[in-house]
């Protein structure tokens, strides 16, 4: 059996979060203390319903509070702190007794960003220009984060103002936010000026209101009003501690990491049904490979993929204690896009498990300037609104995804290709070869995206432009990295549910063609051997039904009736000279009547084992735990059918298929189903929940 993955590993991270996830889900509230603050509960925000609150703990709110005091203190005693009494950035040097007003100059200047109609109104039509404003659950994750700073008592962001920011997300207030803007140095600070905003109730920010369809459009003065909410008007440093910050680029990248960790497991699930469909080998994933290179990400990679495969009928090697074969018809090993998947993915395990501690580290950070330490009772100036760590982290996040798509596409094309599908049909295709072309747009297609993800994996940090007067030389462009990585996301999701339809074909072809050549086997075997009595013996014989059959998976590009004829075709020489070796004479009529029957075999063979096939499939009776998981959750729970060729091409004339009455679709809606699942997770779930059953069963209760 495989090795057992670490607790610490890739995928045990990943499925505890998942779990977590789960819970948020099912108790939909969440306590912010500062502390505790993790990426699936900033999921459970953006997109789950998830209400976060301040945690009642009165040593959380004991070092809020005293932080206030302790700013009110410096300002009394008339000492100068830098966006309290001061000038912001390069402007710095400026002095003012107007504390207050202050913190609504800094929303007065950063709040710059551009917003088109349709942003502000649902009713208007984009014409020319799309939408320029975050998605919702970009904004709500970063409300989340940014409370969670503040409640670490570093801000002086009073109880009225936090609780004024979290009662937007109770009444699913959700501030319209522009896109573009922040080079993530001094924090985001346009982005959460908008947030800011809101809370202050300006007429001037837009806020949509409810989810769905009944989602309205309003400014944020009519919806506090509406909701009852006070308009808070911001006190000394409550600005600064609200707007200067890392949450925003902090909680675009942890949604990104959140799928880019759900894509990698899915890249191993997809290796293993891809190696099934090939009737490749686990030999490749064996411990002792992986042992002698002892990378973790390429043990976890290698250990996980074997473990996906446990109980194929189509992959060989599955046992590592098993004795090595040492025949194997065809390639004696499979193609780089197989055999080195757990070198080619470990290390992209190894990156996102960094990834992932840098953006937990940053969620429970302080993160604004200057920060008041209500131990000492000072106030430290410095620059943890810098998000390097949050770049960093995408950076590398971003360039995993690229190599996992690369992957991807090299293992979808070539199950594609009959030149390396090793027998199945050109561009998987059940029916007409000269009428239907089933993968070959989806093979274009995913040219298409990964040539769109190599764009995306080139570093935004490179891109570094000096901003407010010079006083940002260096700035993180992390918001801008993280927004990059989210494309990145969406692209290797593209192209995952497009292999995902790919792989269920292809294993159902492959399927097809195990029972097939089964059947063709016994059915010639025993037509042969009637003809011609004991002339040829069992070895001879066994050469005659081998030179069918090893024929068959090479006329893959030819029509049925031709595929059937070429096949018995390359076996006449073998019944010929096999009959040289006997002492019966073998006249003409002997091989052209055999050849006859042969072909007539092959060809009924086929198309009653296809009809079979077709009313009762028993792929899933022949894939390995993981991708039975796959294959089941596309057929069954998803309803995305094995595809029958031209036939299913959707018309005004007719729109359901006769044999099922199920609807037509393109091929395109089809995989579309797949990829709203993908980006929903739950292909990965049921993944990560058969994985965490196979680990249970092994005895792993720390998985």
């Amino acid at each position: 059996m495989p090795h057992l993955p670490s607790p610490n590993s890739h995928l045990a991270a990943t499925s505890r979060a998942w779990a977590r996830l789960q819970d948020l889900k099912a108790n939909p509230s969440l306590a912010l203390d500062g502390k505790n603050l993790d990426i699936a509960a900033v999921v459970a925000v953006a997109y789950h319903g998830c209400v976060p609150h301040l945690s009642s703990d009165p040593e959380v709110i004991e070092t809020i509070t005293a932080s206030v005091r302790v700013l009110m203190d410096h300002l009394d005693q008339g000492y100068s702190i830098y966006g309290v009494n001061t000038g912001f950035g390069d402007s710095a040097d400026a002095r003012t007794d107007q504390a207050t007003p202050l913190q609504a100059a800094l929303l007065q200047h950063t709040q710059a960003g551009i917003l088109v109609a349709s942003d502000k109104d649902q009713h208007q039509t984009p014409a020319m220009m799309g939408p320029h404003s975050m998605p919702s659950a970009w904004v709500r994750a970063s409300i989340a984060v940014r409370a969670n700073a503040n409640a670490r008592g570093h801000s002086a962001v009073t109880i009225p103002m936090l609780d004024g920011l979290l009662q937007l997300l109770a009444h699913r207030i959700t501030p319209v936010v522009p896109l573009r803007g922040s080079v993530s140095a001094s924090g985001d600070l346009m982005p959460m000026s908008y947030i800011a905003g809101a809370i202050e109730g300006s007429p001037d920010i837009y806020v949509r209101v409810g989810d769905g369809p009944n989602r309205r459009i309003m400014p944020a003065r009519d919806a506090l009003l509406a909701a009852n909410i006070p308009r808070r008007t911001m006190g000394p440093k409550e600005g600064l501690g609200l707007l200067n910050g890392t949450a925003v680029s902090t909680a675009v990248a942890s949604l990104a990491l959140h799928e880019a960790h759900l894509l990698a497991v899915t890249a191993q699930a997809l290796t293993a049904i891809g190696v099934e469909a090939l009737t490749g080998t686990a030999e490749s994933f064996h411990p002792f490979i992986h042992a002698t290179r002892p990378h973790p990400g390429q043990i976890e990679s290698a250990a996980n993929i074997l473990t996906l495969l446990q109980g194929s009928h189509l992959a060989a090697d599955i046992h590592p204690a098993d004795p090595k074969p040492r025949t194997r018809p065809g390639l004696i090993q499979d193609r780089y896009a197989w055999r080195s998947a757990p070198q080619w993915l470990g290390p992209q395990l190894e990156d996102l498990t960094l990834a992932d501690k840098q953006l937990h580290t940053e969620l429970n950070s302080s993160t604004d300037n200057p920060l008041i330490s209500t131990t000492s009772a000072q106030i430290y100036t410095g620059a943890n609104f810098q998000a390097a760590s949050v770049t960093s982290s995408m950076e590398k996040t971003r360039l995993a995804l690229q190599m996992i798509g690369r992957l991807i596409f090299a293992q979808a094309t070539e199950l594609i290709d009959p030149s390396y599908n090793n027998g199945l049909p050109t561009n998987l295709i059940f029916d007409d070869v000269s009428l239907s072309f089933t993968m070959k747009g989806v093979d274009t297609s995913l040219a298409a995206y990964m040539a769109e993800l190599a764009w995306t994996a080139h570093p935004i940090s490179a891109h570094v432009q000096a901003a407010e007067m010079h006083n940002q030389a260096v700035n993180s462009l992390a918001l801008i990295s993280a927004r990059c990585t989210m494309q990145a996301v969406e692209l290797v999701s593209l192209m995952s549910a497009a292999y995902l339809y790919v792989a269920c074909q292809a294993v159902d072809l492959r399927a097809l063609h195990v029972a097939v050549l089964k059947q063709v086997r016994h059915r010639v075997a025993e037509m042969t051997q009637e003809l011609f009595g004991t002339s040829l013996n069992s070895h001879l014989l066994q050469t005659v039904v081998d030179a069918v059959a090893t024929a068959w998976p090479t006329t893959t590009r030819l029509p049925i009736a031709e595929r059937c004829r070429q096949a018995v075709q390359a076996a006449v020489p073998v019944l010929v000279n096999a009959a040289t070796t006997t002492t019966a004479e073998l006249r003409l009529v002997d091989v052209s009547g055999w050849q006859q029957r042969a072909t007539s075999i092959v060809s009924e063979v086929y198309h009653t084992t296809a009809a079979r096939f077709l009313e009762h499939p028993d792929t899933a009776d022949l894939l390995g735990a993981g991708s039975k998981t796959l294959y089941t959750t596309i057929r069954e729970d998803l309803q995305v059918p094995f595809h029958r060729g031209f036939i299913e091409h959707p018309t005004a004339q007719s729109e359901t298929l006769a044999a099922n009455h199920r609807p037509k679709k393109t091929i395109g809606s089809w995989i579309s189903v797949i990829y709203e699942a993908l980006r929903r997770g739950d292909v990965q779930g049921a993944v990560l929940t058969r994985l965490r059953e196979l680990e249970l069963e092994r005895g792993r209760s720390d998985y």
